[in-house]
């Protein structure tokens, strides 16, 4: 049986413990028992003093990490190649028109991200009008690369929170920051002029409230959960699902006193609008247009999405395809893993979040697009699922067979990522590489007559382009007495789906039939129109040394007879 005094220095810093030296039912304060036998006091191994200096250590490098894979080159080809992904030039045409005064007509996006944007560029141009009227997208990409910085240090505060014993609290909180950290989807995202990680960050802050007020029945952290939950919502109408967790966390005490409950849930629900009119203060003045753009939104999700759509609903798609691409199989089955011992013997705040993942993977997997980055919004809490559940099995294997079996399974997790980190430094090599459609500017430019350029083909206007409508759709250009430019991004997207668009099909194979090819444009490697969304999409082909040659759509120039 223990002694009192062993008893009395084991809980020494554990919260309602008694402090050393004080006296326990009736042991003296001198340090002796009765009988006169003197305590020694235990020895500190000093190992402790070593833990604080080790995290900062490991938490800098992987700050560093996480910055080099989101800010190198950046930039790389402005301003003359202005938008890397298709839905870019979207947000920034919309951020550009709030700054001069002008709401969007069309609110398929709410306009969080828009007005997000928007104040760095009245800040720029109001410093500088005429430089940042040629250089907006490089304005614009630094914020939500930023803002891509500040998931990965969420990610690891909300880790430390679901975790209750505080050992564990650092290890849970690494590895769930590492694997955000290197999270294929997230560097890619993160790079990007997209709506998706702040959308993220205001989840990952408001679920952080939630638990603080799980914690503390605070009603400041549930109000503040509620701005954010709105915030995120107007951001991307999907984050509102955060509001599910903090109404679980009033639920949970309501048998305890319904009138309370009855408050806090009207204070969330308040709250909540709060922040989704700030994000989308439209919705006041042009209701009927935010709730056309929900519809919209929703709706097309089942199809017409060109080249992205499915056959059936993506839960297989996303489980199968984004999430393994995403951080490799051994991560995303851990994930899972994880996700199982959470709903089987989580605690409160564990299983809290499973009120968000649940509902959000499966509004997800109801829709037929196969959009990768979708998933994004379930990344950081998988990371976190995976990370308990390697906690977990150490804890277990430490007391089967020592510490060897844990250090061999950490081995394994960071031996099983290293694919992953490769193809997030081959990200950021095709950002730096040459790209097709920066040559094919030059290329078009000098041909001595007329293009007819379609979307995705150059990178600026040429002073010779006439048109530049989807040549698919154009059976005007069969007739043009011009050069004809194709990019593989719109017909090889018709061709995937040949039995729907049969007769944008006919118009591309027209023109590859009556045209003279005068020159392809292609990349080093081949690639497909979407290489850039997974790894096993192309991105894996490309070099991670030496040349990368060209990289982008491949770009065919035909001569039309007329």
């Amino acid at each position: 049986m223990p002694h009192k005094a062993d008893l009395m220095a084991d809980q020494a810093g554990v919260p309602g413990a008694p402090l050393v030296g004080a006296a326990v039912d009736g042991l003296p304060v001198d340090g002796t028992v009765p009988g006169g036998t003197p305590v020694r006091p235990r020895r500190s191994s000093g190992r402790s003093g070593g833990r604080p200096l080790l995290a900062v250590a490991t938490g800098a490098v992987l700050l560093v990490v996480t910055c080099l894979l989101r800010f190198d080159g950046l930039t790389a080809h402005l301003p003359a190649l202005l938008a890397v992904n298709v839905d870019e030039p979207t947000l920034v045409t919309r951020a550009l028109g709030i700054v001069h005064g002008y709401l969007p007509t069309l609110y398929d996006w709410p306009t969080g991200s828009m007005l997000f944007l928007a104040l760095p560029f009245e800040l720029v141009g109001h410093l500088a009008p005429s430089w940042f009227q040629k250089n907006p997208y490089l304005v614009a990409r630094y914020p939500f690369a930023a803002v891509s910085v500040s998931v990965v240090l969420l990610t690891g505060g909300l880790a430390s929170l679901m975790v209750e014993r505080r050992s564990e609290r650092m290890t849970t909180a690494f590895l769930a920051s590492t694997a955000v950290a290197v999270s294929y989807l997230c560097v890619e995202n993160g790079r990007l002029i997209l709506p998706d990680q702040l959308q993220l960050a205001l989840v990952l802050a408001a679920m952080i409230c939630v638990l603080s007020y799980d914690h503390s029945r605070s009603r400041s952290w549930l109000v503040a959960a509620g701005i954010l939950a709105g915030l995120s919502a107007g951001t991307k109408y999907l984050g509102g699902f955060v509001i599910l967790p903090a109404l679980g966390a009033v639920l949970v005490e309501s048998r305890r006193s319904w009138t309370r409950a009855a408050v806090d849930t009207a204070l969330l629900a308040g709250s909540a609008l709060v922040g989704f009119v700030v994000s989308v203060p439209a919705v006041v003045v042009h209701t009927h247009g935010v709730l056309v753009g929900l519809d919209y939104q929703f709706g097309h999700q089942a199809g017409g999405h060109l080249g992205y759509d499915l056959a059936s609903n993506g839960w297989w798609y996303y489980l199968t395809q984004a999430l393994p691409g995403n951080w490799g199989w051994v991560l995303t089955g851990l994930a899972m893993a994880g996700l199982v011992l959470v709903a089987a013997q989580g605690t409160r705040r564990q299983r809290l979040t499973l009120l968000f993942v649940v509902p959000v993977f499966i509004a997800l997997g109801a829709s037929k697009i196969q959009f990768p980055h979708y998933v994004i919004l379930i990344v950081p809490m998988l990371a976190i699922y995976a990370a308990i559940a390697v906690v977990w099995a150490s804890r277990h294997l430490r007391r089967w067979g020592g510490s060897l079996p844990a250090l061999v399974l950490a081995a394994l997790l960071l031996l099983s990522l290293v694919p992953t980190v490769v193809n997030d430094m081959k990200i950021v090599r095709s950002a730096r590489a040459p790209n097709t459609q920066l040559v094919a500017s030059r290329v078009v430019g000098r041909l001595p007559g007329p293009v007819w350029a379609e979307p995705y083909t150059l990178a600026v206007p040429t002073k010779n382009q006439i048109d530049g409508a989807v040549v698919g759709q154009s059976p005007a250009v069969l007739s043009c007495r011009c050069y004809v430019a194709i990019s593989s991004f719109m017909e090889d997207r018709y061709r995937q789906e040949s039995a729907k668009y049969g007769s944008e099909v006919a118009i591309y194979d027209a023109v590859e039939r009556q045209g003279r090819l005068v020159t392809t444009i292609a990349p080093g490697r081949p690639l497909r129109y979407d290489w850039m969304e997974l790894p096993q999409y192309g991105m894996d082909t490309l070099p991670l040394t030496g040349p990368t040659g060209l990289v982008g759509p491949r770009i065919t120039v035909y001569k039309m007879p007329g």
